[in-house]
């Protein structure tokens, strides 16, 4: 075995990038900042295929490094699984617990090049933002937010809905496909139909009924989306930003960035920050319909007033022992008022 140097590699298996010095002498650190599961992660997409000379720094770039170099991961466990944090099996403990991760925050702060940091979570928070930036010295980058918060402009929906249509055709299309190979066969030669086959016509039934094929045609006929898939504004993706946990944080601490944190600037891509703000409000209301937030705790208010209670409810007790005692009553034994608590006893489910 011969280990050969990186000089040494073939052109087939490299992808060589040429980078230049900044113009200012400092090159740019992004990060965007949304809402989870409102198009965040397609908006960086997008800004990756106009800016390709920055490099994206987050988990699922590191997954998409693994497997373009040959390793194979098997399926993610759907609970823990998310866009920010893939659940990452390729059975190597370096990378299934991604340490690697740490080694990239310190070599992009020593390797200077446009970078982009996609953190769903972190990059909400405003305690968590201050600490990444920490990680990119002024004097090195210019620090920019980009905030995509709200209603994007119509260009991005119409882009939107021509990449859910074209999907839709193509399902339509293979179901189409597999009925033209099925009509001259018999009945026992259509029960011989491969599995891959059959996995696209499930695929294109999700269509089946919208459209109306006419009897005779050379070609798939063509879809149109529903009045529902119109009012879409934000990609439906295969598996969430976040999960329930970080879900929960972000509900309790997102806050919009400002240039008192470190910015150079904080740039609205979507709506201004008036209208960034109160949509923030309105998600935070609806998830709350619907999250469960996992890491609540008691305040001091609720000790002192639980305290508070079980006072007044042993003074009732007592009162109460009285009375049944004037009255010649038998009062059974632990008919006693619980003692004041200064919190929840362990093992309290309430």
């Amino acid at each position: 075995f011969k280990c050969r140097m990186l000089q040494e590699a073939a052109a087939a298996d490299v992808e060589i990038k040429m980078y230049r010095e900044p113009p200012e002498g400092k090159y740019e650190v992004v990060l965007p900042i949304g809402l989870p599961d409102e198009g965040l992660v397609p908006w960086v997409d997008h800004f990756l295929e106009e800016h390709p000379e920055f490099v994206e720094l987050s988990d699922r770039k590191i997954v998409d490094w693994a497997v373009r170099s040959g390793l194979v991961k098997t399926s993610p466990n759907y609970w823990k699984n998310s866009s920010e944090r893939p659940d990452v099996t390729f059975g190597i403990s370096v990378l299934d617990e991604l340490g690697v991760r740490k080694v990239l925050g310190v070599l992009a702060a020593l390797i200077p090049r446009n970078y982009v940091v996609l953190e769903v979570k972190s990059n909400c928070i405003k305690t968590e933002r201050e600490e990444i930036l920490s990680r990119f010295p002024a004097a090195q980058y210019r620090r920019v937010a980009h905030v995509a918060i709200g209603a994007p402009p119509s260009g991005w929906v119409q882009k939107l809905h021509d990449e859910m249509l074209q999907e839709k055709q193509q399902k339509l299309t293979a179901e189409w496909k597999l009925k033209q190979t099925m009509k001259p066969q018999g009945d026992e030669q259509k029960m011989e139909v491969d599995d891959s086959a059959k996995e696209e016509s499930k695929a294109a039934d999700e269509v089946k009924a919208e459209v109306k094929e006419e009897p005779g045609s050379d070609e798939p006929p063509n879809v149109q989306l529903t009045e529902e898939e119109k009012k879409i504004r934000y990609k439906p993706q295969a598996q969430p930003d976040l999960n329930e946990f970080a879900l929960g944080q972000v509900m309790r601490l997102c806050a919009l960035p400002a240039a008192e944190e470190g910015f150079d600037e904080v740039a609205f891509v979507w709506e201004d920050e008036a209208g960034a703000q109160d949509r923030i409000k309105s998600w935070v209301l609806e998830r709350k319909a619907t999250t469960c937030v996992q890491d609540l705790e008691p305040t001091q208010w609720f000790f002192a007033e639980q305290g508070e209670w079980h006072r007044q409810l042993q003074a009732w007790m007592i009162l109460s022992k009285q009375r049944r005692a004037l009255r010649g009553e038998d009062i059974p034994d632990g008919d006693e008022a619980p003692a004041p608590t200064s919190g929840i006893e362990e093992g309290d489910d309430s």
